[in-house]
């Protein structure tokens, strides 16, 4: 019985962590997602009515780069939202076991 509950609290830590990691990541992507889409509208403002070509590739390289970055937050969401649920659930069996094991003695 020890061990399991030993195991389980382990695990929580772990989730806990993960967390911790996942919101930090998170917060440091929102950031820069913020200042990229500023710098394109700060660019779009400037030159409203007088696009040149190598004005649009640097909009279009901003934009491609907002892209980028939102298609990693979702990805970096999904991943953990994956291992969260995994954690969970081998956290929720060892609750399950200990119930199990309480309920034998």
């Amino acid at each position: 019985r020890r061990p399991v509950q030993a195991q389980q609290q382990r695990l929580e830590q772990e989730l806990i962590r993960e967390q911790k990691k996942f919101t930090a990541k998170e917060q440091t992507l929102e950031e820069q997602l913020i200042k990229l889409r500023e710098e394109k509208q700060s660019l779009e403002r400037s030159y409203e009515g007088n696009m040149d070509a190598s004005l649009k590739m640097e909009l279009e390289t901003k934009e491609a780069a907002v892209q980028k970055l939102q298609s990693e937050m979702e990805s970096m969401k999904s991943n953990f939202a994956k291992s969260k649920a995994t954690l969970v659930s081998r956290i929720n069996t060892l609750k399950k076991d200990l119930e199990l094991a309480g309920s034998t003695t």
